[in-house]
């Protein structure tokens, strides 16, 4: 007769494939590698960045024109500026939102919501597409289809009559990225904390290079202390299915479910999600007690899981994954790497040119300012949606 294995080695052997497993799992590079990494790369030429910074400036004197032209109920029905922001957009520096962030509010300027150009768009979109999306799938092995931008702003820091830094913080997104356009001040930074050890490093990149990393670091930006400050900032949600159709991105596992930082921002997302629901309903802010049951995370105790899920993932991550900046390019080569991605670029766009089944590019304006579930569905919008014409939400302008 066939010997069976005693339930106690059975049970050993489940547990250390179950383990084997889990370890395997973190070792992954989206687990270790880059979880807690910051890369700095070329993105722009100086003159690019002039021209961003020129973009800016044009957009913020719209604002202040359009400002003083109208009164607060005609801000309203035109949608680029609304009465709660009124009357910043007419205080120094002029045309500049200073409280459109409440959380953690910096001086700047939305590339969809403020009355930048569609050409200014189609420059950005230009740069974004065969620049950085290349690099995030390079680091990440994020296709540029599931990249969506919520959010993407001009920052204005102002030694003389302005915001200097910024506090201690994490972004509500996948990844962040943030694009020095000048050097004409002195100071800043951007200071990465790492929350295990209790340590930081502070980067502060050349002009025109990007820094790039999972948006749950710790990070702070750092006083100027002479001069105007510029960076290129945006948020990115990475979709595993486009939350206007439905339609998957091609996503892979191991740069969605098995990967922790991604999970940390879906069960945060998840948990945010139905408590909104709950506000809604019951008019109070959400407690344990409230259910809505409008979907099944909206139960209390499955509330009560994502959250300590989101905060045990957040715990692991911080202890497995090395925190540090690394530099991909040699300063040497910036002109170089950045005419070679050009390229790359150029022969993709032609190649793709005809056929039915090129790529899905990244989305970097038409999906902005909304908030998602756990399942990728969309469940609200900002203000700032509500106000604006929905046309300019648009990657075709």
């Amino acid at each position: 007769p066939k010997k069976e294995l005693p339930n106690g080695i059975n049970v050993f052997l489940i547990f250390s494939c179950l383990t084997v497993i889990f370890f395997l799992i973190l070792s992954s590079p989206n687990n270790s590698y880059s979880a807690r990494a910051v890369f700095q790369t070329p993105l722009l030429t100086r003159e690019e960045c002039r021209d961003i910074i020129a973009m800016a400036e044009r957009a913020a004197d719209r604002n202040y024109q359009q400002a003083i032209m109208n009164d607060t109920s005609e801000l309203e029905a035109d949608g680029n500026i609304n009465a709660e922001n009124h009357e910043d957009i007419l205080q120094a520096p002029k045309g500049w939102h200073k409280k459109r962030h409440k959380s953690y509010p910096t001086v700047d300027l939305n590339v969809v919501i403020d009355p930048f150009t569609p050409q200014d768009r189609s420059m950005l979109r230009q740069k974004l597409d065969a620049r950085l999306a290349p690099i995030i799938e390079r680091v990440y092995g994020i296709i540029p289809g599931a990249i969506r931008a919520n959010d993407m702003f001009i920052v204005r820091y102002d030694a003389a009559k302005g915001q200097v830094s910024l506090n201690t913080h994490t972004d509500s997104s996948d990844l962040s990225f943030n694009i020095l356009l000048n050097d004409e001040f002195e100071g800043g930074g951007t200071r990465f904390h790492n929350r295990y050890a209790r340590e930081t490093f502070d980067v502060k990149p050349p002009l025109g290079n990007v820094l790039l990393h999972n948006a749950v670091i710790l990070h702070e930006g750092l006083p100027i202390t002479s001069g105007t400050r510029f960076i290129l900032v945006g948020f990115l949600n990475v979709d595993i299915k486009d939350p206007f159709t439905g339609t998957p991105t091609g996503l892979s596992a191991f740069t969605s479910w098995l990967s922790i930082s991604w999970l940390q921002v879906k069960f945060k997302e998840g948990y945010d999600a139905a408590h909104s629901r709950i506000d809604n309903a019951f008019g109070v802010p959400a407690s344990y007690t409230l259910e809505v049951n409008e979907k099944w995370t909206d139960n209390k105790y499955v509330r009560a899981t994502i959250r300590d899920l989101k905060f045990v993932i957040n715990e692991i991550g911080d202890f497995w994954a090395p925190h540090y900046k690394t530099r991909l390019v040699h300063p040497g080569h910036a002109m170089d790497y950045i005419k070679a991605l050009d390229v790359a670029y150029e022969k993709q766009v032609a190649a793709e040119k005809g056929s039915s089944g090129g790529r899905k590019s990244a989305s970097w304006f038409q999906g902005q300012h909304i908030q998602l579930d756990l399942d990728g569905s969309i469940s609200g919008t900002w203000n700032s949606r509500d106000h604006i014409k929905q046309k300019v939400f648009s990657d075709e302008e």
